[in-house]
């Protein structure tokens, strides 16, 4: 207690150090609890350690001579600061923290200028800048005069800070928790981790236990079709056991709707109000009610759907960090079997690494936004760019002239955050009547736009001698974090359920019959149920499964995830990333006597639609320990093996970029 006065009374006698302390405070403690208002253990001794750590290096600087010092402090603040204010704003939107692989995108924030000033309001403006700005103003006005001696506490104070952080280490739940996370440490464990991935010594024993555990963790396909696990160092690899290509090829048109949940849109219900069309092309194709969408962002979704590959959870986007990556994508299957493939956003193909890493897996042709240049528009830019109904129009033109099959990938954009784009339709009365929030109702608007687009689309494409001979895919990217205030306050489960939860439809007249189907799926499961469905069989190193194939309903998944956190779904059974194993208030409910203790997943067992929120929760129960374990570590066999072979480049024996072909 002695030693602690006295350090107190060193700190009181260095007014620049007080008000560095009162920053660090509030930009651990202070914003911390302004992003997410509860306190736990791991975080709080999380943000101990970082305070503790940034004060003593302040103290160290007190030895430097002034303009050191002065500088030193500033450029401390101020990256701390700006670390902060960019993870609130990626809090506000994604609702998960920064990752350490997102400077990878910093090229992004021009082009997403409009989002990010949408998410500056008033709140962050005085928290994440005022605020921070007045105190480390004063702390550095205050640091000015000679040098002083370095403080005999700097070392001590170095001991309970590492102290500190394995305490929050070992309380911390296996499972990420943004509760639990200080923003700062957690980029630090990110890169530590990522130091442990690349220089793994047993990556034949890593590659091994993934060969080993294939049919425990992925569906794979019938032996007589496709011989998987052959080889050793590629352990997805799968080589077809007779290749086949369809006498007549179809062309595939693929749709990938921008910010497109299902919960609102009503396809399926057959009385869809907000998106009409899409409902009635469901009916008359083949429609899939329990699709997901794996990632939470368009690059992540797109990754998945082309080339059947997760995300990487817990790390930066993969067409950014590995544009090179040896992997088989439905664009180069295509091109392989004589497809012409084009690809077509009105906004452009360098956001996100796009064009490059599809240019290396297949994409002949992209066209973008500065493509489009100097075409003449028929209507406002919306948003991003070209509202997506002239964009359909160019997409139409150009696949006119398209020589021989032909794969598109259409990504609409007008739908995109922050929801404000002025759409010249008539708006359903519904919505206009509607006592939700402004920004809800303007997300459901941009649904509407985005069905009317598609069906402008479609209706031009009839007109096309290509059409009869066109196999047309719809879904979703990923949903977005808005949710409606007037219904029943929506659990943690069914908001997870609400924004990955994505349309899928299949359609093609005379080629595909009319079919609902009810089993689990995501957007792994396309490029593979294409390839079925076309009658061409390529080697691959899919993690879906095709939708056509024989699986078990019950054994059919889906993973789901953000920069950080995963969750799980297989037929009827959820591991879903709650923070919580259960609530005394709200579904899924503790047993008597069961303490509601925070834990990565929560895991149970419900056989109605998590998105009917009419249906009774009473069948909801909790899993027992055994059966969520099962489901946890399948999950974890996926996410871990998915996130080793894309550091290790270890999913196909040979690069499949097109300009080396």
């Amino acid at each position: 207690m002695k030693q602690l006065r006295a350090w107190f009374w060193q700190l009181s006698h260095q007014p620049g150090l007080c008000f560095w302390a009162v920053f660090l405070l509030w930009e651990t403690f202070g914003v911390g609890l302004a992003l997410i208002p509860h306190v736990s253990i791991p975080v709080v001794a999380d943000d101990l350690a970082l305070l503790l750590l940034a004060l003593a290096l302040a103290a160290c600087l007190e030895a430097a001579p002034a303009a050191v010092r002065l500088a030193g402090l500033t450029v401390l603040g101020v990256a701390l600061g700006f670390f902060n204010l960019a993870n609130a704003l990626f809090y506000e939107f994604f609702h998960t923290f920064l990752n350490l692989d997102t400077y990878r995108t910093a090229d992004q924030a021009q082009g997403a200028s409009r989002s990010i000033a949408a998410l500056l309001n008033g709140k962050v403006l005085l928290l994440n800048v005022l605020v921070p700005l007045v105190l480390l103003g004063a702390a550095v006005w205050l640091a000015r005069g000679r040098a002083r001696r370095v403080p005999r506490w700097v070392a001590l104070g170095c001991v309970p800070a590492l102290a500190l952080l394995g305490i929050g280490s070992y309380t911390r739940h296996t499972g990420f928790l943004a509760v639990e996370n200080n923003p700062v440490l957690h980029v630090g464990r990110q890169w530590l981790h990522q130091m442990e991935l690349r220089h793994d010594s047993d990556g034949e024993m890593r590659r091994s236990e993934i060969l080993n555990a294939l049919a425990e963790t992925y569906n794979l396909p019938p032996e007589s079709q496709y011989l998987s696990g052959t080889h050793a160092a590629f352990p997805l690899e799968k080589l077809p056991a007779q290749v086949s290509r369809p006498a007549k090829p179809l062309n595939v048109v693929v749709v990938l709707m921008e910010s497109f949940r299902l919960r609102e849109s009503g396809i399926g219900t057959g009385h869809a109000v907000i998106a009409p069309h899409l409902d009635a092309l469901a009916s008359e194709g083949m429609f899939f009610p329990h699709f997901y969408a794996d990632g939470h962002q368009t690059v992540r979704g797109e990754l998945a759907t082309l080339c059947s590959v997760l995300p990487n959870y817990s790390g930066g986007q993969v067409y950014s960090t590995f544009p090179q990556l040896s992997l088989p994508c439905l664009p180069q299957i295509l091109h392989d079997a004589g497809y012409q493939t084009h690809w077509f956003s009105a906004y452009m193909s360098s956001f996100g690494g796009k064009g490059t890493f599809l240019r290396n897996h297949g994409v002949q042709f992209v066209h973008d936004g500065p493509t489009m240049n100097g075409r003449k528009l028929k209507h406002p830019k919306l948003g991003w760019g070209p509202a997506d109904e002239d964009t359909a129009e160019y997409v139409i033109e150009t696949l006119a002239k398209a020589k021989g099959p032909f794969f598109a990938e259409w990504m609409t954009l007008s739908n995109h955050h922050p929801f404000d784009a002025p759409f010249d339709i008539p708006t359903p009365p519904q919505i206009e009547a509607s006592r939700e929030p402004v920004e809800f109702r303007n997300y459901q608007k941009g649904l509407h736009y985005t069905d009317h687009a598609v069906n402008h689309f479609i209706e031009l494409a009839r007109t096309q001698p290509w059409f009869k001979d066109t196999v047309f895919v719809f879904l979703g990217d990923h949903g977005t974090w808005l949710f409606p205030m007037i219904q029943e306050s929506l659990t943690p489960a069914e908001k997870i359920e609400a924004y990955f939860r994505v349309p899928f439809i299949i359609w093609s007249p005379g080629h595909v019959a009319p079919k609902r189907s009810e089993v689990v799926a995501s957007q792994i499961d396309v490029a593979p149920t294409l390839l079925d469905l076309l009658g061409i069989s390529a080697p691959n190193a899919f993690e879906g499964t095709s939708l056509l194939a024989a699986v078990p309903p019950e054994n059919r998944f889906a993973v789901m995830g953000d920069e950080n956190v995963w969750s799980i779904r297989q037929g009827d059974d959820y591991c879903y990333a709650m923070g919580q194993k259960c609530f005394q208030s709200m579904a899924p409910y503790c047993p008597a006597g069961f303490e509601a203790k925070p834990a990565g997943h929560g895991c149970f067992s419900y056989d109605h639609d998590l998105l009917d929120l009419e249906a009774s929760r009473k069948s909801l129960q909790l899993l027992d320990e055994p059966a969520s374990a099962r489901l946890l570590a399948r999950g974890k066999r996926l996410v871990d093996g998915n996130k080793y072979l894309l550091w290790h480049d270890g999913f196909f024996p040979r690069p499949m970029a097109s300009n080396e072909k």
